[in-house]
């Protein structure tokens, strides 16, 4: 009975290690991996200015083959509007109110995603789609309301990112916040917000990196109903090939 007790431990530890293969880059945990024929890449957080940054502003996912930081082959949502925003006007995906339930928020997402190939560029439905794609948020919400994670998924498969069989060994990614929308006076807010900046490469391990961004400073002074700015974040990693 020990035996099969202490079996089961180690079965469980070795699968939980396993699945929990993930990098930390200040408020934002994040992964990615091969497994058969298609690449997971998973981000999440529990700070809400991070869940607005990710909700509002949104981001692109970037491949590079070759390992570096070529932004070639991405997914992307939310879609950034093509031309600045006239005044007055709300960015796209940035029409909910900050002060909003994240789920609400999430309920009001456009339902379109963009795929980018070099220079060929297909929007598409969330789902279903004909490219396979899957992307997906997931709230969960905690019990006292301060431990609460917000889950972005996205499923690709292989054949998109190297459609003529190149090898994937080399394979990193990138997440990246898209350009700061602009506000009502149509001022873009992207020199007022630092980017986050993934440290190095490796498959595993804490990323511990000196970026800038994150929560409001709330023991300074100032109006007390300013709204948080939206964090931005470049997070560039290798893919855990299995």
């Amino acid at each position: 009975m020990k035996l099969k007790f202490l079996l089961f431990l180690i079965t469980f530890s070795t699968l939980n290690a396993f699945s929990n293969n993930s990098l930390l880059e200040d408020n934002l945990e994040y992964s990615a991996r091969v497994e058969g024929d298609y690449v997971y890449v998973n981000l999440s957080t529990s700070d809400r200015n991070s869940m607005l940054s990710m909700i509002r502003r949104g981001f692109s996912v970037y491949f590079d083959l070759k390992g570096k930081k070529k932004k070639k082959i991405a997914v992307t949502y939310v879609i950034p509007p093509e031309q600045p925003n006239q005044r007055g006007q709300r960015p796209q995906g940035g029409r909910q109110n900050q002060d909003l339930p994240i789920n609400q928020m999430l309920s009001l997402m456009p339902n379109k995603a963009l795929f980018t190939y070099y220079n060929d560029k297909v929007e598409f439905q969330l789902s279903p789609n004909s490219l396979d794609i899957s992307l997906d948020y997931n709230y969960k919400e905690s019990s006292n309301g301060t431990n609460d994670k917000l889950l972005y998924t996205l499923k690709i498969p292989v054949s998109k990112i190297a459609p003529n069989g190149e090898k994937l060994n080399k394979l990193s990614i990138g997440i990246v916040s898209n350009t700061a929308p602009t506000n009502r006076n149509g001022i873009n807010n992207q020199n007022r917000n630092g980017a986050r900046q993934g440290g190095g490469q490796g498959r595993s391990g804490a990323r511990q990196g000196g970026g800038q961004g994150g929560r409001p400073n709330r023991g300074q002074g100032g109006n007390q109903n300013q709204r948080p700015q939206l964090t931005a974040f470049s997070l560039w990693f290798d893919c855990d090939i299995k």
